[in-house]
């Protein structure tokens, strides 16, 4: 029975280390790793330079959604302080408005 899912591993030996596929339920049952050929190993190769660059690109990113963010919350607490200073002045208007009316 073959493992559908296969495993990579770092198998190191006197010649160096060998990037090997091992899978747990292997034809012969063996436990040793079988090295990988270079197709497979391209293909991992490029599976990971995928993903280095679909990192980088998400970091990239995050770093300008964090920019955007921290604009956007520095612009509404300016909103929020003229929202207050104008609500002031109309409240005070209205204040002066009645004591005109009073007044009368």
């Amino acid at each position: 029975m073959v493992c559908e899912c296969i495993r990579f591993i770092v198998w190191a030996n006197r010649k160096g280390i060998v990037l090997c596929t091992y899978s747990r339920y292997s034809r012969s049952n063996s436990t040793v790793p079988e090295p990988m050929n270079d197709h497979e190993l391209a293909t991992l190769n490029q599976k990971i330079d995928d993903l280095v660059a679909i990192s980088l690109k998400l970091k990239k990113e995050n770093r300008l959604l964090r920019a955007k963010e921290h604009t956007w919350l520095a612009e509404r607490a300016k909103l929020m302080e003229k929202n207050d200073v104008a609500r002031s002045k109309v409240e005070a208007m209205i204040n002066r408005l009645r004591t005109l009316e009073h007044e009368s």
